[in-house]
């Protein structure tokens, strides 16, 4: 493989080890809290958006399996269901296995 340009490589290895050896206090930093509090909001936004989209999903494939007329699509408004309470209880045990890893 060709190094298409080595300067560039050297600098980001230096630089890295430069951040490395940065200083800090322990009253400087910022408590983990702190930190994880926007992921904490993040989370909660996408598990929810996730679980609305998995709920329209249900209803919609509910509203194709009672209305099918051919076996067809019955089979696949059924698929369509099973894959939409599976998400949905992925994502219901997303919840709490989040909270515990982002306490």
């Amino acid at each position: 493989m060709e190094l298409r340009n080595p300067l560039a490589l050297l600098a980001f290895l230096l630089l890295n080890a430069v951040v490395v050896a940065a200083d800090t206090n322990a009253s400087d930093a910022q408590s983990l809290a702190n930190i994880l509090a926007p992921l904490n909001k993040v989370k909660n936004l996408v598990l929810s958006v996730a679980g609305v989209i998995a709920v329209i999903f249900l209803v919609i494939n509910g509203v194709k399996w009672m209305f099918a007329d051919s076996p067809q699509a019955k089979e696949e408004a059924k698929r369509g269901l099973q894959g939409a309470i599976i998400g949905l209880v992925i994502i219901a045990a997303a919840f709490p296995l989040t909270d515990y890893l982002l306490p």
